[in-house]
């Protein structure tokens, strides 16, 4: 059976299509480096991967193979420059966001990471007093003409704040 395209002819057009420069690794510039990073650090966000796998020796072993001039961020760079970077980004945004909203629903409860442990917010603790001024301060930012609503558990230093601010 023959399918009119012969080996020749297929490996003359792939030869075409396929440039050698992808198969040679060459030095990673600044902005090629950043980007990478970012990526990378977006991806660490993402999926709750410690920052500490890019010290790693299996790791770094993987990303070698991918790319050899390719040098990984150490925990620090992707913890303090990075992540910070990125944080500050998805904030302008979603500043942006709130301000130029109409109406925003308020809505809390306890406070957790991706993992389910609780996120440490200092030396405050979660009392009525304190949650009614954090809810008191939300609502005075943003603008108490656009809160259409807020919503909590019913934990009771919860519903002791509601009869604070009310």
């Amino acid at each position: 059976m023959k399918t009119g395209v012969t080996n020749t002819t297929l490996l003359s057009s792939l030869s075409k299509s396929i440039k050698l420069d992808r198969f040679i690794d060459r030095i990673i510039n600044d902005k090629e480096q950043d980007d990478i990073w970012t990526t990378l650090a977006r991806a660490c966000n993402a999926t709750a991967t410690p920052l500490s796998f890019t010290e790693n020796s299996y790791w770094i072993d993987a990303f070698q193979k991918i790319r050899l001039s390719l040098q990984l961020p150490n925990r620090y760079q992707l913890s303090n420059n990075l992540l910070n970077k990125k944080h500050k980004c998805i904030e302008t945004i979603v500043n942006d966001k709130i301000s130029s909203s109409k109406f925003l629903l308020i809505q809390l409860d306890g406070w957790s990471n991706i993992r389910k442990k609780i996120i440490d917010t200092g030396t405050n603790k979660h009392s009525a007093t304190y949650m009614a001024n954090i809810i008191q301060e939300v609502i005075v930012e943003v603008g108490h003409e656009k809160i259409i609503s807020v919503i909590s558990d019913n934990a009771k230093n919860m519903v002791k704040s509601w009869e604070i601010i009310l």
